[in-house]
């Protein structure tokens, strides 16, 4: 089982939870689960920290703060590790990207109150935070932002 496991986390670094899942559904017994998370954490193939940062790192030029913060909790990283590899990312990057993507999907849009209201949805599921959504939706002269 540790050599399924090994092959499975070598593909791409996994967090501690996504590994135990894993060997949940191949059949694992909590005990052999155990014992392979360790040998594996033992080895330095498991490392939820360097596995946050490394996520961070890639994810926060790609989409907002809050969807970044989703994703870590669904893959199992504890509160304090999401925190500490967070709390860096810079708010005017994030404020650049919001205003790419809201660029990008205006478009070949009509600058109007609706579209706007729509607009505010997109990067609200897009993960940014409100008042920066708020911030790029009121002020946007999104003819002036090539």
């Amino acid at each position: 089982m540790f050599e399924k496991a090994l092959n499975y986390v070598l593909s791409y670094p996994k967090t501690e939870r996504q590994v135990r899942q894993w060997l949940s559904g191949k059949g694992a017994t909590l005990e052999e689960a155990d014992e392979v998370v360790e040998k594996l954490k033992d080895y330095g193939y498991i490392n939820d920290e360097g596995y946050a940062k490394l996520f961070v790192e890639q994810q926060r030029s790609k989409q907002g703060r809050g969807a970044i913060l989703t994703k870590m909790y669904q893959k199992g990283l504890s509160r304090e590790i999401i925190e500490a590899n967070t709390a860096e990312i810079d708010e005017a990057i994030q404020k650049d990207l919001a205003k790419q993507v809201a660029q990008k999907w205006m478009q070949g849009r009509e600058d109007s109150r609706e579209t706007r209201r729509k607009l505010f949805g997109h990067l609200m599921r897009k993960g940014f935070e409100i008042d920066l959504v708020r911030s790029v939706v009121n002020g946007g002269d999104f003819e002036d932002w090539d």
